[in-house]
């Protein structure tokens, strides 16, 4: 446990530690590589250790937060459709700013889906309560 935190704080993770914590720490592993990973643009390697993570632990809502973003890069698999849903399932898991920008992106009648107004509007108010925020800045602009 103590190699997977200290890879954490490496990836700028240390100060969410507890919303991360899964109690598999092959499951931990295999996340940090999925976010290692995708920080080097590594889209597809990174979306197949996020899955690993969530084969391992489906309820790990932040390997399903992090595979669907990587496979949003490379397809638009039934993985990324399951990752969406578990991420749904398992957004109470989710620290604040992740579980707005799911929120934001898809709705919140998920799996309904949004008009791009509504998306816009969202993202906007999500830019404002994480100002500090690049991941959020660019899906707004992506928006």
């Amino acid at each position: 446990l103590l190699e997977a935190i200290e890879g954490q704080a490496v990836l700028g993770e240390g100060d969410r530690l507890a919303e991360l914590l899964t109690a598999s720490l092959p499951a931990v592993q295999a996340y940090l590589d999925g976010k290692r990973t995708y920080r080097l643009g590594h889209y597809e390697e990174s979306a197949k250790h996020f899955a690993r993570a969530l084969d391992i632990d489906s309820t790990f809502a932040l390997a399903a937060w992090g595979e669907f973003n990587a496979r949003g890069w490379v397809d638009y698999s039934p993985r990324y459709t399951r990752a969406v849903d578990l991420a749904f399932a398992f957004q109470d898991r989710l620290p604040p700013r992740e579980r707005d920008m799911l929120i934001a992106s898809f709705g919140d009648k998920y799996p309904e889906g949004q008009t791009y107004a509504d998306a816009v509007r969202n993202m906007e108010r999500v830019s404002a309560r994480y100002p500090d925020s690049p991941e959020v800045w660019y899906d707004l602009g992506d928006v």
